[in-house]
């Protein structure tokens, strides 16, 4: 597997010119003591890096950044939020199905890339 890999988010104005500089990009609101987080990241980065190349990836960690989870309504980790153009586009939390984010993320990433 290659270099994709969710980047770290500082603070919250960093965040917002990464959703509204991005064509398409992917937040993940995660937790430090979270076993989901820790084992869904690796996948949803090889699943990006192979089906979506073109997202950026960005993290948040609800527990170093909490008024950017409270200001993205994220209140559970983990939290996936897709931004199309700078708009909310979808957004799966808790129990995430990679392939429920595959079929739900297919048309609209093709829409903007193809």
């Amino acid at each position: 597997m290659g270099g994709r890999h969710f980047q770290p988010i500082a603070d919250s104005e960093a965040l917002a010119q990464k959703i509204q500089a991005a064509t398409a990009i992917a937040v993940w609101f995660s937790g430090p003591d979270c076993g989901v987080c820790a084992g869904l990241r690796p996948k949803l980065e090889a699943l990006f890096e192979t089906e979506y190349p073109r997202m950026q990836l960005a993290e948040v960690v609800c527990a170093d950044q909490p008024e950017l989870a409270v200001r993205h309504m994220v209140f559970s980790v983990p939290t996936l939020i897709i931004f199309f153009e700078g708009r909310e586009s979808l957004r799966l939390s808790r129990n995430l199905s990679l392939s429920e984010l595959h079929d739900k993320l297919r048309r609209g990433y093709r829409l903007l890339f193809d």
